[in-house]
């Protein structure tokens, strides 16, 4: 059994600090294509700071393209030095309009260290550009072709996926498709309710890291031209989904995020059908906190690396 982790006095008063500043910087908004653009053009900007480190840890990086289900898709590989256990699938977040495999590379290479595996990110395409389902095609795609080289490029048999936000999302949408692929999945304050969640709808003005009221408008920007009982079909919205047969799953979430009541839900639903399921709620911590450099999020962070690692062991427990 791995032991939560503790968070001090000392730490909660970091974060609060840290929230202090948060509450003056500009909320993310994806509702115009404008607002998009920037959006992705601000990640873009920082993928130096991303990646950052990467290089000292050991890990190489490589792009490659790849072909599964029909689909040429690029992806980036970070390896550990040293022999694998096992392969774990990244999906970036980014409100599946921004951001990219890039951007993820300081937590992927500090993931692949501590677990000494293998981190495959995808580059999957843009919304909405690219529909819902052609996004979530994209990301089962390389978990298909994944499942069929793991032993040939990594010497390992053994899989996890995972993914954050928008990715935690797509992640979850692939595990319904293909379930019996992965050992356990890692999801970070994650969407899954594409109709929009309670929690959303009431979230104050003033969330931290995005802004809240325009999240419904760019979910419809996703789903254009279906109704919210279309929005919620089990195939797009996990948390309506049949979870019989998924893996062990670790959802992570702040309690200041306003999505954090969808991470409640999954969880509760995931447990219910009958899969090892564990939920680590951060007090205080809001969306997105896993990016900040305190010692509240590389408690959580080394945390959720010895949960996964767990699951590239002979005998899982």
């Amino acid at each position: 059994m791995i032991a939560p982790p503790v968070f001090t006095d000392e730490d909660m008063a970091e974060l609060r600090r840290m929230n202090a500043r948060l509450a003056f910087a500009p909320r993310v908004r994806m509702k115009t294509w404008a607002s998009r653009r920037i959006s992705h053009l601000v990640v873009l900007l920082l993928e130096t700071f991303y990646s950052k480190g990467v290089g000292k840890t050991g890990v190489t990086v490589e792009t490659r393209s790849i072909i599964a289900l029909g689909k040429r898709i690029s992806i980036r590989i970070l390896r550990p030095p040293g022999k694998l256990r096992g392969v774990h699938l990244d999906i970036h977040g980014g409100g599946w309009c921004a951001g990219n495999a890039k951007m993820n590379d300081q937590p992927n290479a500090a993931l692949a260290a501590a677990c000494q595996v293998a981190v495959v990110s995808v580059e999957y395409g843009r919304a909405p550009e690219c529909s819902i389902h052609e996004l979530i095609d994209q990301c089962e795609a390389v978990a298909v072709w994944l499942s069929e080289n793991v032993a040939r490029e990594f010497k390992a048999d053994r899989m996890t996926i995972g993914g954050d936000s928008a990715g935690a999302h797509l992640a979850a949408c692939v595990l319904l498709r293909r379930p019996r692929r992965f050992r356990a999945a890692l999801l970070w304050y994650g969407v899954y309710d594409l109709a929009g969640s309670k929690g959303l709808r009431e979230a104050p003005r003033n969330a931290l890291v995005f802004h809240a009221p325009t999240m419904l408008a760019c979910l419809r920007l996703l789903t254009p031209h279906m109704s919210d009982e279309e929005r919620r079909a089990g195939d797009i919205s996990p948390l309506f989904a049949d979870l019989k047969g998924m893996p062990p799953a670790l959802l992570i979430s702040g309690m200041k995020d306003p999505l954090h009541t969808e991470s409640v839900q999954l969880y509760a639903k995931w447990r219910a059908a009958g899969a090892d399921t564990r939920l680590l709620e951060v007090p205080e911590a809001g969306h997105a906190f896993n990016r900040l450099h305190i010692e509240l999020s590389r408690k959580t962070e080394g945390y959720a690396h010895a949960w996964l690692s767990n699951y590239f062991s002979a005998v899982s427990q």
